[in-house]
């Protein structure tokens, strides 16, 4: 299994308006871009019984620089998304909000 973080910014169209107004034009253009390789990579890499997959957030981490406690998760959350994905291998993607 691969695992490949990715930020909400990534998200095409929904998450341009925030991402201009807080100047993250670039975090978000590289968010999408790993969101572009997981989906590719999970296609890509299935034959040969490799699963790739992705969990995006759209909050910050708790514990990390730059966190808004009113708006973070603990990254045991993002871990239990993981593990699910991991475990049904039925999805690519899983979503933190």
């Amino acid at each position: 299994m691969a695992a490949i973080p990715t930020g909400g910014l990534g998200e095409v169209s929904s998450q341009d308006q925030a991402a201009a107004s807080l100047q993250m034009e670039g975090l978000a253009l590289s968010s999408a871009a790993k969101h572009k390789l997981a989906g590719l990579l999970a296609e890509s890499l299935k034959p040969e019984g490799i699963y790739v997959g992705e969990v995006m957030t759209f909050r910050t981490i708790q514990g990390t620089p730059g966190e808004d406690s009113a708006y973070s998760v603990h990254a045991s959350v993002i871990a239990d998304k993981f593990w699910d994905l991991y475990r049904s291998r039925g999805e690519t993607r899983a979503t933190v909000r």
